[in-house]
C-alpha cells in the first residue's frame, strides 16, 4: 500500500512473529482460486438492510414525522471539537481550561462563537435581568461547561430554566471532569424533556440515534462489495495482496467510503471507526481511514493496544504483538490528525470466546489507568442456523457472549 521497503519489512516482521503459514495458506489460496469475492457493509449487508427496515417500520421505535434534530449539522460538528479536546486534555482540569480549548477547536473548525455573551432573561416579554452562558455558537447553541465529578440534576434543570428565559431552543452541557466524558442535549420547546442522556432517555430511536455511541466496523474481506470492487476471500489473500502491492488505495478507499456513507443515510452519526480482521491498521489504510473520518467528522479510530499478559496461545500472542505494533505507528498518526483512540483494548486474544476473565481484565485496566479509553471487543448476537452455518468458520459464540454480558 505504501512502499515497497515497507511491505518488504512488514512480510519480515510477519515472518519473525511466525506468521509464514498464514501467508503461504493465503497465497495457494489465490492461486486454486483465481477469483475474489467482494466486500460489505457488516458481516451480512443484507441481513443489515431488512434489520433496519424493520426499525423504521416500528412506530415504538422510530416516530413517524421524520423531523430532523435541532440543529443536528451544528451539533454533531459541536460535539467532534469537544472529543478532540478530552482526548487531548483528559478529565479534571479547570473548566476555564477546558472553555480556551474548545473555543480554539470550534474557531479552526470555522464555527462562529461568543464567550460569556450577556442574555437577557426575560419573564412575560420584559428584561429582568441577564445570564452569561460560557459558550454561544453560531447565535444557535449555548454551551455550558463542568469540571465535576458528575452532573446532577439540578445542573441541568438550571441549564433549562436558562433556555426558558431566553430566545433560544438548544443548550449543550457538557462535564470534563469525570473519566467518562458526558454530554448532555437540552432542548427548550413545548414538548421537551429536560435531558436527553443517550444512555438514560426513552424517546425514539429516530430521535435518538445520532447520541449513540455507535461505530462504523468497516469490511474488506469475506462479503459483498458496496462500489462493486474486487476484494479478498478472507484475511490471510487480502495480507498477501497487500504486501505484493496488489491492493489499490483508491479502491480501498472507494469501498470504505461507500460504507461510511450507506450507515449516514440512515441517519445514524457514528463515532468511531473500526474493522474486521482489523485490517485498517495497515499502513496505507489506515491513512485512508483517517482521511475519511475527519471528511466526515467521526472523532475516533479504534487501535489495537491489548497487554500481553492475556491467556493465549503462542500463535495468537504472535499476531497481537503484530497489531499492537501496528497500532503504535496509528496512534501517532491518528494523533497528528487531530482524532481520538482509545488506549488499551481486551478482547482479540479470546475473539469469539469472550468470558468473565475478559470482563474483569478490561475492569482491572480501567482501575489501574482511570483517566484512559478503554475498549472491551466483544461478540454477542442471537444465533441462527443461517448466521452459525455461514460463519461457522470463525467459531464464535455470539449467544453465550451475550448471556455473559446480560449477567
Amino acid at each position: 500500500m505504501e512502499s515497497t521497503h515497507f511491505k518488504r519489512d512488514i512480510f519480515i516482521v510477519a515472518d519473525d512473529l511466525g506468521l509464514t503459514e498464514s501467508i503461504n495458506d493465503g497465497i495457494i489460496f489465490l492461486l486454486k482460486e483465481g477469483k475474489i469475492s467482494g466486500a460489505s457493509l457488516m458481516a451480512n449487508g443484507e441481513a443489515f438492510d431488512d434489520a433496519i427496515k424493520r426499525i423504521v417500520a416500528d412506530e415504538e421505535l422510530i416516530s413517524t414525522d421524520k423531523k430532523e434534530l435541532l440543529y443536528e449539522d451544528l451539533t454533531y460538528k459541536i460535539r467532534g471539537a469537544i472529543f478532540k479536546v478530552y482526548n487531548a486534555l483528559g478529565f479534571g482540569h479547570k473548566e476555564s481550561a477546558y472553555q480556551k480549548a474548545l473555543e480554539l477547536e470550534l474557531i479552526k473548525e470555522g464555527i462562529t462563537i461568543e464567550s460569556q455573551k450577556n442574555i437577557a432573561l426575560l419573564y412575560d416579554g420584559e428584561k429582568v435581568g441577564f445570564y452569561k452562558p460560557d459558550i454561544v455558537v453560531e447565535e444557535k447553541i449555548i454551551i455550558e461547561l463542568k469540571s465535576s465529578d458528575f452532573l446532577t440534576k439540578n445542573d441541568k434543570t438550571q441549564v433549562l430554566h436558562y433556555l426558558r428565559g431566553s430566545d433560544y431552543k438548544l443548550a449543550l452541557l457538557i462535564n470534563f471532569g469525570s473519566p467518562k466524558l458526558q454530554i448532555e442535549r437540552i432542548i427548550n420547546t413545548p414538548n421537551q424533556r429536560e435531558s436527553v442522556s443517550p444512555i438514560s432517555d426513552n424517546r425514539s430511536l429516530n430521535q435518538r440515534k445520532s447520541n449513540f455511541n455507535i461505530g462504523i466496523h468497516l469490511v474488506l474481506v469475506e462479503e459483498k462489495s458496496l462500489s462493486g470492487i474486487k476484494l479478498s476471500k478472507n484475511h490471510k489473500t487480502f495480507f498477501v495482496r497487500y504486501v505484493l502491492g496488489l491492493i489499490k488505495n483508491d479502491e480501498v478507499e472507494r469501498e470504505l467510503e461507500a460504507q461510511i456513507q450507506k450507515i449516514l443515510e440512515k441517519g445514524i452519526k457514528p463515532q468511531f471507526i473500526n474493522s474486521h480482521q482489523h485490517l485498517h491498521l495497515l499502513p496505507g489504510i489506515m491513512e485512508i481511514t483517517i482521511s475519511l473520518a475527519k471528511k466526515y467528522g467521526i472523532p475516533y479510530v479504534r487501535i489495537v493496544k491489548e497487554p500481553l499478559g492475556s491467556k493465549g496461545g503462542l500463535a495468537r500472542k504472535a499476531q497481537l504483538v503484530f497489531l499492537n505494533f501496528l497500532s503504535w505507528m496509528a496512534k501517532k498518526k491518528i494523533a497528528r490528525a487531530g482524532l481520538g483512540c482509545n488506549d488499551y483494548f481486551v478482547g482479540f486474544i479470546n475473539a469469539g470466546n469472550f468470558s468473565l476473565n475478559d470482563l474483569a481484565s478490561a475492569m482491572k485496566l480501567q482501575k489501574k489507568h482511570p483517566d484512559k479509553f478503554i475498549e472491551l471487543g466483544c461478540h454477542p448476537g442471537f444465533e441462527s442456523p443461517e448466521l452459525t452455518d455461514k460463519y461457522r468458520h470463525w467459531r464464535y459464540n455470539w449467544q453465550k457472549e451475550l448471556e455473559i454480558l446480560k449477567k
